[in-house]
């Protein structure tokens, strides 16, 4: 209440003319009342506030001027005689006593005013502070709060760890994709210890980098709290003091699990290209060899030949198309089988019509095709009374186990069969690779009287297409 009064108070807006003239208002307006009252008497202490008042509110100037002109008032209207300064000496006493007592509450009040005005800046200065003091926890809060944002939405493994290369902190995103159910279980844990194989030996020399104040760099293979396995980019730089030293370690690393296996896929296509390359070439020989020995003229050769490599690059072309479309299993073996066109005699083929996905027809085309490949360059189609039995069936479910898919080629009448000195990247195709696609299993033997190759896998695999390489 008294700050809103003082507020109102124009002391500071009034000039000094005007604040002596508002003083002598109030010192003759109470003069005035004065006289308006039936009191006999000198009036001092009637005065005495309006001076307290007019020091207080002006200022010392105006309290010392309310002061003298509320004497000669006194003096002049209040003791007898009347309108003279020729009052009795006892009465000039008690008037230069009043006068000193009225200067001195003036000044008293003036300094007390001076005191509420300082007063009440020290608490706007302080209020400000608290406010500004606010307003920085806020923006604190804010930046806190975004960073908690950034940090909770990047999928960056974020890690802060001490000199002992001890996990102090993990974001929120890293606790995320190392699928870190409590950060305190693994809280001054040792952080190379979560990565695998030579990688760990490279964070402890990241560590090393770090602590000596260089930034270092590696990629390795670390296991989530599930072991989960997941390939990360790690970079490691040092935290500086304010003397710029080292005092903590921050770690960054990014999941490059899909990239890696990319990169597998496409060391694993170049292989497979290089490998189709070398086999279009000894399938050309092939074809060419038992075309010349089996026809009677060079332009009777040239045609047969010609038509053969036609249907080769037609095959391939197949394989092609099927990359982006199902096939009905009949025309995978089709395609598969085209360029043996001439032995089509030396086929039996018998199976149900099935419908197979992309992924499952190509696989399984290349497959045919590696088999047939190798059965014209070693096995049963390499003689001239050779045969191959191509069949497969479904399996119903037995003691809770799936309807079961079973393909078998089994080959008959060529030169006896043995094993290979090593396996080539076409026995681990028909082995590994074409048994992920089908989500099941595969089974090569080598018997002396012709090759037997079985592939079983779920039928719902033959559909969905989502098996993987194994």
């Amino acid at each position: 209440m008294r700050q809103k009064v003082m507020r109102r108070l124009p002391r500071r807006h009034l000039s000094m003319p005007r604040r002596y003239g508002l003083a002598a208002l109030m010192v003759l307006a109470a003069g005035g009342i004065r006289l308006a009252l039936p009191v006999i008497g000198p009036p001092y202490l009637f005065f005495i506030p309006p001076v307290m008042a007019v020091a207080f509110l002006l200022g010392n100037g105006p309290g010392l001027f309310a002061t003298a002109l509320a004497t000669l008032l006194a003096v002049g209207l209040f003791i007898p005689p009347y309108y003279t300064l020729q009052i009795p000496f006892e009465q000039w006493t008690a008037t230069a006593l009043f006068a000193l007592v009225a200067a001195a509450l003036a000044l008293v009040c003036s300094a007390f005013r001076r005191t509420l005005d300082a007063r009440d800046a020290d608490l706007a200065q302080l209020r400000q502070a608290l406010a500004d003091a606010a307003d920085g926890r806020a923006a604190a809060d804010a930046s806190n709060a975004f960073l908690s944002g950034v940090l909770a939405s990047s999928a960056d493994c974020i890690t802060v760890l001490d000199l002992d290369a001890r996990l102090t902190f993990m974001s929120e995103g890293g606790r995320r994709s190392m699928e870190v159910a409590n950060f305190a279980t693994i809280h001054h844990a040792p952080w190379p210890e979560l990565w695998q194989g030579e990688a760990r030996a490279e964070a402890e020399a990241a560590v090393a980098e770090a602590r000596a104040g260089r930034a270092a760099r590696f990629q390795g293979l670390a296991h989530t709290m599930r072991g989960r396995p997941l390939w990360w980019d790690v970079a490691v730089t040092p935290m500086l003091d304010g003397d710029g030293q080292p005092e903590r370690l921050l770690c960054v690393a990014r999941d490059i699990t899909a990239q890696r296996r990319l990169e597998e896929q496409q060391q694993l296509l170049n292989q497979e290209l290089k490998h189709r390359l070398k086999n279009t070439l000894a399938m050309v020989q092939a074809v060419m060899n038992q075309t010349l020995r089996q026809s009677r003229s060079l332009p009777e050769a040239q045609e047969a030949l010609e038509a053969r490599l036609v249907a080769l690059s037609g095959a391939h072309g197949g394989l092609l198309d099927m990359q982006s479309q199902g096939a009905e299993i009949h025309e995978v073996v089709r395609a598969a089988l085209l360029p043996h066109e001439s032995r089509a005699s030396a086929f039996r083929v018998e199976g149900p019509s099935l419908r197979l996905s992309s992924r499952c027809a190509l696989a399984l085309t290349l497959a045919l095709h590696e088999l047939a490949t190798n059965a014209a360059k070693y096995g049963a189609l390499s003689a001239e009374n050779g045969w191959v039995s191509l069949s497969w069936r479904i399996l119903p479910p037995f003691d809770g186990a799936e309807t079961t898919f079973q393909l078998r080629w089994q080959e008959s009448g060529g030169p006896p069969v043995q094993p290979p000195a090593r396996a080539g990247f076409g026995s681990f195709m028909i082995r590994r690779t074409l048994p992920g696609y089908f989500e099941g299993s595969a089974n090569l033997d080598f018997r002396p009287e012709g090759l037997l190759y079985q592939l079983e896998g779920p039928v719902a695999s033959l559909h969905e297409g989502q098996g993987q390489q194994g």
